[in-house]
């Protein structure tokens, strides 16, 4: 009556197996996931200054008033011969994270806000995001991947470098 309860050989390797693959599965889980893209170049505009980690973090957090970013945050600063830009990014763990973020700080701005105005939703190579402008800016905001993406430009110079910075980062 016993030996009809043995064990089948390969079942020990199938058992095996799957706790390989469990264990595979929590370390993947626990990797942290890559940076999130940014073009250092795009248009006539190059990165003069990256800030990364708790010091970008620390800025944006300050200009909110509050803490209320990710603990991953870049800020660059870009200039060339006609203007300047400064790109803040923060990355989620997940896009539809990054998405619900960047809808959340659209509604705040779409229903006013002091300093922000001209609001309005557009798409830029097939990116959905927001503008709006103030602090002598152009504003330009939109989720892609797991980031939110928040590019403040002089305004001579927006139009056309919000379509090279999407042109760029989706080359990247």
């Amino acid at each position: 009556m016993m030996a009809g309860l043995r064990a089948n050989p390969h079942s020990r390797w199938l058992v095996l197996g799957i706790i390989a693959l469990l264990a595979l599965a929590l370390l993947l889980l626990q990797w942290p996931p890559s940076p999130l893209p940014f073009p250092t170049r795009f248009g006539d505009l190059e990165a003069q200054e990256i800030l990364r980690g708790s010091e970008a973090r620390s800025i944006v957090d300050e200009m909110h008033g509050k803490g209320v970013t990710p603990k991953e945050n870049v800020i660059v600063r870009y200039e060339g011969a006609r203007g300047r830009a400064v790109l803040y990014l923060s990355a989620y763990d997940a896009p539809t994270i990054a998405r619900r973020e960047m809808e959340r700080m659209a509604g705040l701005i779409e229903r006013g806000h002091p300093v922000f105005v001209h609001f309005r939703r557009l798409s830029i190579r097939d990116v959905p995001m927001c503008l709006c402008l103030g602090m002598g800016q152009a504003h330009y905001f939109f989720s892609f991947s797991r980031g939110v993406y928040w590019l403040a430009v002089d305004p001579a110079i927006a139009q056309e470098t919000i379509v090279r910075f999407v042109e760029a980062l989706q080359k990247s």
